[in-house]
């Protein structure tokens, strides 16, 4: 990132991944006063309270998202107790762990640190022991909220599916639905996955264009909801373009993404970058593997007893 900024004199950066790449990038951004735009990462290194003129998110956080899925879950007839963790080794795993804390912390429970929680190291395929620590809990979970990347969370899942086929696995929106699916191989476990874009068969005007656009640039590349993400951040970027009437450059782009505080891009809800806003997007959907398959779910069609 220093090397795009220092050598080649770029106004702005796209396409940061990761939380861990976050923590790096994120104070590059801000010492070097250029705008770090829809980084694919909910963690709270990029929502810093008051929010930075230089990080520029479209997502909502992990805390939001979390917080979506543990209420969602309590309110479905799951006790705490019933809660365990599957998390990566690192800055990301533990964004959604301690937004796990925070979240059942506001619905009143606080044993948090007595719940199973089960790790494995970044980079790595190396889960058959996060699978015998849940096997091996006191209180038999219902729902595993699991905070990884999609290869070790496939087979996670794939292992633990052998054993405890009435699982639930709940999953934040990082992992990604359809990498997900074809990673689990056509079996029919509970899996769930937080999102902060519509499905992609959804019926929504942006949707559509995507759709379009994809299948103009390459009829071979099948649509997701990771490029999907993409397309908004590079649309929302391409409307701060066209809305600059001058020259362009680092704080003049600063200035004009600033200034899309009401952008209507057909999502559904309108997107707010104001200077006071840590992401411009606060929309959430659900969707859960049915017959191999990701479809849009509410939980109020969950059913914890199968």
């Amino acid at each position: 990132m220093r090397q795009l900024i220092n050598e080649h004199a770029v106004v702005a950066v796209l396409g940061s991944v990761g939380t861990p790449t976050a923590v790096v990038t994120a104070p590059i951004a801000e010492q070097l006063q250029v705008a770090l735009v829809g980084a694919f990462s909910g963690g709270d290194v990029l929502r810093p309270n008051p929010p930075s003129r230089y990080i520029i998110n479209y997502r909502p956080g992990y805390k939001q998202e979390v917080e979506m899925l543990i209420d969602g879950v309590l309110n479905a007839g799951i006790r705490p107790e019933e809660i365990a963790f599957f998390t990566q080794q690192d800055s990301y795993g533990n964004a959604v762990y301690h937004a796990a804390a925070m979240a059942l912390q506001a619905r009143g429970f606080y044993q948090v640190d007595y719940l199973t929680h089960a790790y494995y190291s970044r980079n790595t395929l190396n889960v058959e022991s996060a699978v015998a620590t849940i096997l091996k809990a006191n209180i038999p979970p219902k729902v595993i909220l699991m905070g990884g990347s999609y290869a070790p969370s496939a087979k996670f899942i794939k292992l633990l599916y052998e054993d405890r086929p009435e699982l639930w696995f709940v999953n934040v929106s990082f992992v990604g639905s359809h990498v997900l699916e074809k990673s689990l191989d056509g079996i029919n476990a509970n899996v769930v996955v937080s999102q902060v874009v519509p499905e992609i068969d959804a019926d929504l005007p942006l949707v559509r264009e995507f759709r379009a656009a994809l299948k103009e640039y390459d009829s071979d590349l099948q649509p997701n909801t990771i490029s999907l993400e993409g397309y908004i951040v590079a649309r929302i970027l391409a409307e701060a373009l066209l809305s600059m009437d001058g020259p362009i450059n680092r704080e003049t782009m600063i200035d004009s993404l600033h200034a899309l505080v009401d952008l209507d891009i057909g999502l559904g809800s309108n997107i707010n970058l104001a200077k006071d806003q840590q992401q411009g997007s606060h929309m959430l959907w659900l969707s859960k593997l049915e017959n191999g398959a990701f479809h849009s779910f509410e939980w109020v069609n969950a059913n914890f007893s199968q």
